[in-house]
């Protein structure tokens, strides 16, 4: 009897472990997602420039970082509709090929 107490309390120990990992999970990212905020604060405050150069190296770098991301968009929009103009000539290829063919017999498609 004292036994399957025992299994029963160990059962529902790991079954509370397993319900609440997900939230243990999202505990520990806030917590590591404040701890760098925390520190970038730090560090910003504590620098040894000027806070007036230290803002305006930021914004060159987001500015930076602004025009490489647009460059990565117009890229991959260019492969994007590249791969399109591909796919509808693909798909064209069979259809003209069949009406040579249907041509090439006699018959009419």
């Amino acid at each position: 009897m004292v036994r399957e107490n025992v299994k029963l309390f160990r059962w529902h120990d790991i079954l509370f472990i397993i319900i609440n990992q997900p939230f243990k999970n999202i505990l520990m990212a806030s917590k590591l997602l404040w701890g760098f905020t925390l520190g970038l604060v730090t560090g910003l405050l504590l620098a040894p420039e000027k806070g007036s150069e230290t803002r305006k190296r930021i914004s060159r770098r987001a500015a930076d970082l602004k025009d490489k991301f647009d460059d990565f968009i117009d890229s991959v929009s260019e492969k994007i509709d590249s791969f399109k103009n591909d796919a509808e000539d693909l798909a064209k290829k069979p259809k003209t090929e069949a009406r040579s063919f249907a041509a090439d017999k006699g018959g009419v498609l």
